[in-house]
């Protein structure tokens, strides 16, 4: 017991509590602004392409920070150097 002695809350103020509802783990959050990842510059949440930095920018995720996009370009310059790369071994040294 504190020393107010026993405190006495009302019924009502728990269903008021009860009814508010509480944002789910996986609800859409809509953001006013993002933030660009490269250059921390405050953007509205429809542009793709960064105003300071000139990067290209994806979706805002919860945080209101937009996502870097894949380069899929890079990704597959990257393997094909890598099978030209293995191709050379192959062709000066196993062949």
């Amino acid at each position: 017991m504190g020393p107010f002695g026993r405190v006495r809350v009302p019924e009502a103020t728990f269903t008021a509590m009860a009814d508010k509802k509480t944002p789910k783990k996986n609800d859409p959050v809509t953001h006013v602004i993002k933030r660009c990842p490269y250059c921390q510059a405050y953007l509205k949440p429809n542009v793709t392409r960064c105003d300071s930095c000139n990067r290209r920018i994806g979706p805002p995720d919860r945080h209101g920070t937009a996502k870097k996009p894949v380069d899929w370009r890079a990704y597959l310059s990257a393997v094909f150097a890598v099978v030209v790369f293995c191709a050379a071994l192959y062709w000066f040294f196993l062949k």
